[in-house]
């Protein structure tokens, strides 16, 4: 499912769930795991704001690292760089992107809910939501056909949550992202409507 990552993802796993950080596998990678994306390209690690600089203690001793700072459109306000051999990651907290109307700030926190997929040697990976990604790929330029495709995975399957969606309108968002979310909760709305009859 990673690929040439699973190691680099097995190491960071075992490591930040044995410190009980909580932490997320997000970005292409986490599209794999959907069979929405053929190959990760690298790691992106979401991490809760009050956990990054101690996750960052301790993954930065598994590889070589360097603090970056975010570059237009970004924002982010934790955003370190690593090296595992082949594999390289980005570890995130509090990912902000600035859009036409303002910033869309992502505070990642973990939900009961949340996907895990397992690794060999029952190592835990949780992922994070399609929802977020989804909101991220549109507005991260270039990205749009990657939220299209978590759209069409919407479509083929059980849809998006429409609670999670609902978090998403809390924050500030351009008025193109704002009305499609809204028309997904509604389609969501009338699938769950029409799956109870």
């Amino acid at each position: 499912m990673f690929a040439k990552h699973t190691e680099a993802l097995r190491l960071i796993a075992t490591n930040l769930n044995r410190e009980k950080i909580e932490w997320a596998l997000g970005g292409s990678a986490m599209l794999t795991a959907y069979d929405l994306c053929p190959q990760a390209n690298d790691l992106d690690i979401l991490v809760t704001a009050q956990d990054a600089e101690r996750a960052h203690e301790i993954v930065k001793l598994l590889g070589t690292h360097s603090e970056k700072a975010s570059k237009e459109p970004y924002c982010t306000v934790y955003f370190t760089h690593y090296r595992f051999a082949s594999t390289t990651v980005d570890m995130l907290g509090l990912f902000g992107i600035h859009h036409e109307e303002g910033t869309y700030w992502l505070d990642w926190r973990p939900e009961k809910n949340d996907r895990i997929v397992r690794l060999s040697g029952d190592i835990d990976v949780p992922l994070a939501s399609l929802e977020d990604w989804y909101t991220l790929y549109s507005l991260i330029p270039g990205k749009m056909e990657r939220a299209e495709g978590i759209e069409t995975y919407w479509k083929q399957s059980t849809g998006p949550d429409p609670d999670r969606l609902r978090k998403v309108l809390e924050r500030q968002l351009p008025g193109f992202l704002r009305t499609r979310i809204h028309q997904l909760i509604e389609e969501a709305g009338n699938v769950e409507e029409m799956s109870a009859l």
